[in-house]
């Protein structure tokens, strides 16, 4: 039963609430504890993830109290205008202008190599 706390964990801990993973371990999770080890793991007692697993579905029904709230706030504030281009103006620029950058410090080399000797040589 711990091994499949802790995995449940992992699952919870690494993926988003709320998203298709986060629900289905949390899915996998319930219909574990309800089917398999209500019938079956009497000898199994409650692993050391257990209350982790709990905190994590605390967690997320938070986060999602706090998302439900902060929407609420944000229909009830002014709005205001934010829209690109709501003033518009017109800049000239003017033309490119070729770079003023010195020339390169270091002499560039080519040089041939065999085959075998650039195998060798990468």
């Amino acid at each position: 039963r711990e091994s499949f706390e802790l995995m449940v964990l992992n699952a919870l801990t690494f993926n988003r609430p709320n998203t298709k993973l986060w629900n289905e371990a949390k899915r996998y999770h319930e219909i574990c504890m309800a089917k398999v080890f209500s019938k079956f793991g009497h000898a199994a007692p409650a692993g050391r993830y257990t209350d982790a697993v709990q905190d994590a579905y605390d967690a997320a029904k938070r986060a999602q109290e706090m998302e439900i709230e902060r929407i609420q706030q944000d229909e009830t504030t002014e709005k205001k205008d934010l829209v690109a281009g709501a003033q518009m103006t017109s800049v000239k620029l003017e033309p490119l202008s070729e770079p003023t950058d010195p020339e390169s410090c270091f002499t560039l080399t080519h040089f041939h190599l065999k085959h075998a000797d650039a195998f060798y040589f990468a």
